[in-house]
């Protein structure tokens, strides 16, 4: 996190509950980044990335209309997204694995689990900018490479099962 300049990062908070919006706003200022807009649904953040030249999105999993999910669609897929590259944190107090899922599949670049954890938040925003992995297109997804791992790139045709998995790493059924 060191070689981070915190002091000139752009980030768009976008959270329908206020109270978190300042709590993240707080943790970001206290690690010494001063430039925040806070919006409350994922339309407005979509209307804001047009005139804010944003380094990072901390954006809510569910809000009213336009979702955190679908906020992250948006920007990696739209012909018209100011940066499809943007990186994308999706926050949520739904830390279930179907939610963590969706979330990655979305094209996030990183999910965190509320309730917040400061240090939590400031180590996934300095991997997220620092750190970030490389953005792969299939037919179905665009986005940071789902694997944190460094593995050779893919070049079959389609995934193998999950039976050809497990016999591959030497389990049986």
């Amino acid at each position: 996190m060191a070689n981070l300049d915190w002091r000139n990062l752009n980030v768009i908070l976008v959270e329908d509950n206020r109270y978190m919006g300042v709590l993240m706003q707080a943790i970001l200022r206290s690690a010494g980044v001063r430039n925040t807009r806070i919006l409350t649904d994922g339309a407005s953040a979509l209307e804001e990335l047009k005139v804010y030249r944003a380094d990072l999105a901390l954006v809510d999993v569910v809000m009213d209309g336009l979702d955190g999910l679908e906020f992250a669609k948006i920007v990696r897929n739209d012909k018209k997204s100011e940066d499809p590259f943007l990186p994308i944190i999706l926050v949520s107090a739904y830390n279930d694995v179907k939610t963590i899922r969706a979330a990655i599949d979305a094209g996030a670049n990183d999910f965190i689990a509320k309730p917040l954890v400061p240090a939590t938040l400031l180590t996934r925003v300095a991997r997220a900018l620092l750190a970030p992995r490389p953005f792969v297109r299939t037919r179905a997804f665009f986005g940071p490479n789902r694997r944190r791992t460094r593995t050779p790139l893919y070049r079959g045709e389609e995934r193998r099962t999950q039976e050809e998995q497990d016999a591959s790493a030497g389990h049986v059924h």
